[in-house]
């Protein structure tokens, strides 16, 4: 193929577009470069700005996660990252705490992430208790389907540092599973 030229061929009744290497990273930089500027005038229409602080805590992560009990390793399907960690139903024996190092003090919105449930053994009220400067709330989480995304606890103020966190333990009717949660500043 030459520089920068477009081929068209046809497989069956489709036509493919088949690009050279230097035409296809321009025809790639102009579709993200678009693709940004679209979700960034969408956000702004919106009143939205960027958050200035994401930290996302995953349970494979060797730093901000903590773990007391047996955590053996799972697969969901739709988890984050290459996979998630599950403890047994209990009287609460199992602990496993996102710890994240918060750059500066503000509300976060807290949300946590997790995959399916292959072996209909999951909790459905898997209880996710956020620790933050008002208290603690506790949330029971439905893990029975996958999250389909980051699924919101709510908005809460955070000091700087180490002092908030996220607590799930396996006091539940079923398995729970400890994939990943996310701190976004949201002001």
């Amino acid at each position: 193929m030459g520089k920068g030229k477009v081929f068209v061929v046809m497989v069956g009744i489709c036509a493919v577009v088949v690009l050279s290497g230097c035409a296809w990273r321009r025809a790639m930089a102009q579709r993200t470069g678009a693709a940004k500027a679209a979700a960034e005038a969408k956000a702004a229409k919106a009143g939205v700005e960027a958050a200035s602080v994401r930290i996302v805590l995953d349970s494979s992560d060797t730093q901000g996660v903590e773990k007391v009990g047996e955590w053996p390793d799972g697969l969901g399907g739709n988890d984050w990252g290459s996979g998630c960690l599950f403890a047994f139903k209990g009287k609460g024996e199992c602990k496993f705490v996102w710890r994240p190092d918060l750059p500066k003090a503000g509300r976060y919105r807290v949300s946590v992430w997790f995959g399916g449930d292959p072996n209909s053994d999951h909790a459905t009220d898997s209880p996710f208790t956020v620790f933050n400067d008002e208290g603690k709330e506790t949330f029971k989480i439905d893990q029975t389907k996958s999250s389909d995304g980051w699924k919101a606890l709510g908005v809460f103020p955070f000091r700087a540092g180490k002092s908030g966190y996220v607590e799930l333990t396996n006091n539940a009717n079923g398995n729970v599973v400890a994939d990943a949660v996310q701190f976004e500043l949201v002001k």
